[in-house]
């Protein structure tokens, strides 16, 4: 469904005022492309399955909750919103999308795609999953992920990740980018206690242009530890303390760190797998 808002003032694209006014059955997805919002019912916008929401003009910047966007979704249209499966926000068209909402999207699958920068400043708990996709831009978060309750399996790709708060999942954290990725020293990275942590930045070469830098702290699970820098100005240095580097459980799980100038190793790496440092 795609809408364009008219000329008059406060007037806006899509317009949804009862509950279960724009609605899918059986199988099928909900797709609604505008660049303004209002939806003022519960459950006003209904999709049995996955509910995707973007702008409808291409290189356009989305703004959800109070964030900047020149198209935006406010708060109360983000809890009007319902879908059994999860949402999706911005498409490879969309501009920077900046969140920053007092929707919780509970039990749901929360997904963000963009075409320039992801930045999330608010805290979100309690997610199916968190997915991040941004080919050409930096995905940062700002705000706590999985606080009081741990988000489901997050997946994130693209040029440039900036963790500046805690993320804790109670599933596999994997974060794969083709250059930066920067860890606060503020944040602490949590993943499932029987869990895959992987953190690989620069395309996962070590010959490629990106930095792993890790000014905060690990939290892993039993699962596969997969740690990699390549080479961007510099090469990134990492020393590993019983402070930096938590385990859950009695041991790691397989354990390859690589693409470090100095790795210095000041706590004990018991592995239940094969263990690589280059």
């Amino acid at each position: 469904l795609n809408a364009t808002a008219g000329a008059g003032a406060g007037s806006a694209g899509i317009v949804s005022t009862i509950a279960n006014g724009i609605r899918t059955t059986g199988a099928a997805t909900l797709t609604l492309l505008s660049n303004t919002y209002n939806i003022t019912a519960a459950s006003a916008v209904n999709s049995i399955t996955t509910l995707t929401i973007a702008p409808l003009t291409a290189a356009t910047t989305f703004g959800l909750g109070t964030g900047a966007g020149v198209a935006t979704i406010n708060n109360a249209s983000l809890a009007n919103l319902a879908a059994t499966s999860g949402y999706i926000f911005g498409s490879v068209t969309t501009s920077d999308i900046t969140v920053n909402t007092t929707a919780p999207f509970t039990s749901r699958a929360l997904t963000f795609i963009s075409a320039g920068n992801i930045t999330l400043t608010n805290a979100f708990d309690n997610l199916t999953s968190l997915t991040t996709t941004a080919p050409t831009g930096t995905t940062t978060f700002n705000g706590i992920m999985g606080g009081t309750t741990a988000i489901g399996a997050y997946t994130g790709t693209g040029r440039d990740l900036v963790i500046n708060a805690n993320l804790r999942s109670s599933a596999a954290i994997s974060a794969a980018f083709t250059r930066d990725i920067t860890i606060g020293a503020a944040a602490t990275i949590t993943n499932g206690a029987a869990s895959a942590l992987t953190l690989t930045a620069a395309g996962n070469s070590t010959a490629g242009t990106g930095n792993l830098t890790i000014n905060g702290n690990l939290n892993v699970g039993t699962g596969a530890l997969t740690v990699l820098s390549g080479i961007n100005g510099t090469r990134p240095s990492w020393t590993i303390t019983g402070t930096n580097l938590l385990r859950q459980g009695a041991t790691f799980g397989a354990t390859s760190i690589t693409g470090f100038l100095d790795l210095i190793v000041n706590r004990d790496i018991n592995s239940s797998g094969n263990i690589s440092l280059v």
